[in-house]
């Protein structure tokens, strides 16, 4: 009869870690190695937060090679050792002896798979590398545990041998510290080991629980197994167990917490989804006695590779895996912290492009959890660590709570000139005081924020918004008496700021309104627009409308601008005009029209004798010359330009700029008076765009 009867059916029905009651700490970093493959397995390289870890996997660059790489805390790489060319990692520890890392798996460099153990420094260098085998069967070395006796004791592993293609046996085998084997122990009931655990019990004496997956004793499903044994796989006492269903069970980690509490954990399809299956979790003691077990599912496909007991262990214990929730949707890393008595208090999700994979999980005497696995890009696996915040829940200082901005949000817009920003009290785990500081910037990096408010006591904060940007990005920092800080869980929001015009009324200034323009050209202008932001420009843009037609030049700078109405196909001559000038500001947009729409009409050919010089660029007139204080300068653009006509002496110095700014497409008379100047020789230079023309002029008194 199976130990299934043991266990309590309401504890069987549990579904649990899909919402969790407590906060689970954020993400610190996430790195992913160029190198393709997979990591596995995590050691820390001692169990302080200041140092960094050994990460074990799977590359795949080809082949299949172990892969071994020692990062520092902040994930950067120490040193990369890649072996072997058909070999696959499935354990790794540190040794008894803290001095190196050993690594079981297996190889099939020989032709068929065999044990596979090595021995690496802790600089990388190899010192054991060791494969063995029996012919005509199948084995792998599944798991390794360094030995729970004296630094030099050596270290346990747990295999599988398959003397036939539907048949496979357990083996633990003692090695010593200097690799070599001292003996083995086949349970021919398992099926594959996933976890063995070494300890010493009250009397101090040895202790393995050997922990995977065995073939049910009824029917064809599949157990999660356990068996205890002593150092010498000898012990009369022995204890063996299995836990399961009717379906298929795969137990694929296990985490001895103490001599009341070990953790199996892998899939279950008895309990729950009987397709996709579900993750497991069964508690059990050192007598193998059933206490508890809970389902963590979702629709999908839900799948534990691993267990880790926390650096505190009364505060319980988390387990990294995936979740899918349809066969074609990406996977998601999870993190799952269980208390000791199984309730679920937080599930913390690691998302990759294309999906990611946590397979293993540690957490360093900074109560920081660091994981392991794989994310997937462009179709290929990648190397995957992830380290997080210390837990909220652990002992120490922790940083404040999570916290949210509620306004105002991406969605929102403001149309006043003050902005009240309002966000979530920041609670405080170790009941410790509360200061924020408000962020605001014109992007999303906050690089150098453009404004830095704090530290405020409250959760609500009145701007003044002496900032023009039409969109504002803001976030909020909470920090604590020991000065740790946690930023707002959204980032930052970015809301759009429509403020009522600034820009001041202005007014047409000539010709004045009524007049019949006396010559081909004139000049329109109008007092300046200003806009009290500081750091804000003004434009404009003149229209010019007669009957159904109105034409617009804009984007000058200016408070003028020369028009020429000679040859003009929109406004014929003797016509009446409106125009009008809107002025335009940048930050945020706004556009404000002159208090005046003035009248003209348009010059007539024939106040001038009907005299029309060709739409050509140059100087045509220039009469008289020489002469005696006043020259008409007379000169032609063919399309619309930024042009000057100045005076230039004979050395090349500017003596006067007769006039300058954006003209219209025609032709043009202007006057330049030299009674101030001496007789001598004079040039009158035309630009307009990169195009100049010069004009040489004899002033004579």
């Amino acid at each position: 009869m199976k130990i299934l009867q043991a266990l309590p059916v309401a504890a069987l029905l549990l579904i649990s870690g899909v919402v969790g009651w407590a906060i689970a700490p954020d993400v610190t970093f996430s790195r992913v190695y160029e190198t393709r493959g997979y990591f596995s397995q995590i050691s820390l390289a001692d169990t302080t937060s200041q140092t960094g870890a050994f990460l074990g996997g799977n590359a795949l660059e080809g082949q299949f090679q172990f892969w071994v790489q020692r990062v520092d805390s902040a994930g950067d790489t120490v040193w990369n050792s890649q072996l072997g060319t058909t070999d696959q990692l499935l354990g790794m520890t540190l040794s008894s002896s803290a001095d190196e890392i050993v690594l079981v798996g297996s190889t099939y460099e020989s032709g068929s798979m065999d044990f596979r153990h090595v021995r690496l420094a802790l600089d990388g260098g190899t010192e054991v590398n060791v494969d063995d085998g029996s012919p005509g069967f199948s084995e792998q070395l599944t798991a390794v545990s360094a030995h729970p006796g004296a630094s030099t004791a050596g270290e346990y592993a747990l295999g599988e041998i398959r003397p036939g293609e539907d048949v496979a046996d357990v083996v633990v085998r003692s090695l010593a510290a200097t690799g070599a084997i001292i003996g083995d122990r086949v349970y021919a009931e398992g099926r594959y080991g996933s976890a063995l655990l070494g300890y010493r019990n009250g009397q101090n004496e040895l202790r393995l629980l050997i922990c995977g997956t065995a073939d049910s004793l009824v029917g064809r499903s599949r157990d999660f197994w356990l068996v205890r044994t002593d150092s010498l796989f000898t012990d009369s006492t022995e204890v063996h167990r299995r836990f399961g269903g009717a379906q298929h069970e795969a137990c694929l980690d296990a985490a001895r917490l103490s001599s009341q509490l070990t953790i199996l954990v892998g899939t279950s399809r008895s309990f729950g989804d009987s397709v996709n299956g579900d993750i497991w979790l069964v508690a059990t003691n050192d007598n193998g006695d059933s206490l508890w077990s809970r389902l963590w599912r979702t629709p999908g496909v839900d799948v534990a590779y691993g267990v880790a007991a926390t650096q505190d262990f009364d505060s319980g214990f988390v387990i990294a895996g995936y979740t899918r929730s349809t066969p074609s949707s990406p996977q998601r890393g999870i993190l799952a912290k269980y208390n000791l008595r199984g309730d679920s208090l937080w599930t913390l999700y690691v998302d990759g492009a294309a999906g990611a994979v946590l397979f293993d999980v540690a957490q360093d005497r900074g109560y920081h959890y660091r994981a392991v696995g794989a994310q997937i890009q462009e179709q290929a696996q990648h190397g995957l660590y992830v380290v997080t915040d210390a837990d909220p829940h652990s002992p120490g200082q922790h940083p404040p709570n999570r916290f949210s901005l509620l306004y105002p949000l991406s969605s929102d817009t403001v149309t006043n000139d003050t902005v009240y920003f309002d966000w979530e009290d920041a609670t405080e785990p170790d009941g410790e005081g509360i200061r924020y500081a408000l962020l605001i910037d014109s992007d999303s990096l906050f690089q150098a924020p453009v404004q830095v408010y704090g530290p405020l006591n409250v959760s609500r904060f009145t701007w003044p918004a002496d900032s023009d940007e039409a969109v504002i990005y803001w976030r909020v920092v909470a920090q604590d008496d020991h000065n740790l800080t946690r930023i707002c869980e959204q980032r930052y929001q970015a809301f759009l700021r429509l403020i009522p015009d600034s820009t001041e009324p202005f007014d047409l200034a000539a010709p004045d309104s009524g007049l019949a323009l006396p010559q081909s050209s004139a000049e329109f202008s109008w007092t300046p627009a200003r806009d009290p932001d500081s750091n804000d420009g003004v434009s404009y843009t003149v229209h010019f409308q007669t009957g159904d037609t109105t034409v617009s030049f804009p984007a000058l700078a200016d408070t003028f601008m020369i028009v020429s109405f000679a040859n003009n196909p929109i406004f014929p001559d003797v016509s009446p005009v409106t125009w009008w000038v809107t002025a335009s500001s940048l930050y945020p947009p706004m556009t404000l029209d002159s208090r005046q729409r003035w009248n003209f009409i348009t010059w007539s050919a024939g106040a001038d004798g009907g005299v029309e010089l060709p739409l050509e660029f140059g100087l045509a007139k220039v009469y008289p010359n020489p002469f005696n204080t006043v020259v008409n300068l007379e000169f032609a653009l063919e399309h619309p330009a930024q042009a000057s006509l100045n005076i230039f002496d004979l050395q090349g110095r500017l003596v006067e700029t007769v006039v300058r700014g954006f003209m219209t497409a025609g032709q043009y008379r202007m006057r330049w008076d030299g009674t101030a100047h001496g007789s001598g020789t004079y040039f009158a230079r035309l630009s307009a765009d990169a195009r100049v023309a010069t004009v040489k002029l004899t002033l004579l008194k």
